[in-house]
């Protein structure tokens, strides 16, 4: 593993505490206004860099943003599957329902778009 993988494990690790610190309110919100500052920059910085080597690569901003777009989809989708599999998501959550509706427009959406294509093995089950 490179220097820069053992860089951005410890970081992801870190701002995992740091979440699961503010979770629970021990963080400061000077410090939360920081972290989101930095985290920010951070992201903004690696987006600028990641556009412009898919540019060089023949990919334009606008395709990366989709994709980038489904892949936090599909991160925040299993994360809404953890917390109603462990109880912190009920029918009571402010926002659940909207959630599930965006979602059903969403697979609506993709089913159309896929066609065809998606075949007989499109679903992960």
């Amino acid at each position: 593993m490179s220097d820069w993988q053992h860089q951005a494990e410890d970081i992801k690790l870190r701002l995992e505490q740091i979440g699961l610190a503010a979770k629970k309110g021990t963080v400061p919100d000077i410090l939360v206004d920081e972290v989101k500052d930095a985290v920010d920059f951070c992201r903004t910085s690696l987006w600028a860099a990641q556009v412009s080597a898919s540019q060089a690569h023949g990919t334009d901003a606008a395709t990366l943003l989709v994709e980038a777009r489904l892949h936090r989809l599909a991160q925040m989708s299993s994360g809404i599957v953890e917390d109603v599999t462990v109880g912190r998501l009920s029918p009571k959550t402010r926002g659940a329902i909207e959630c599930l509706n965006q979602l059903r427009d969403a697979v609506t959406a993709l089913e159309g778009m896929l066609g065809e294509e998606k075949g007989p093995s499109w679903r992960k089950d």
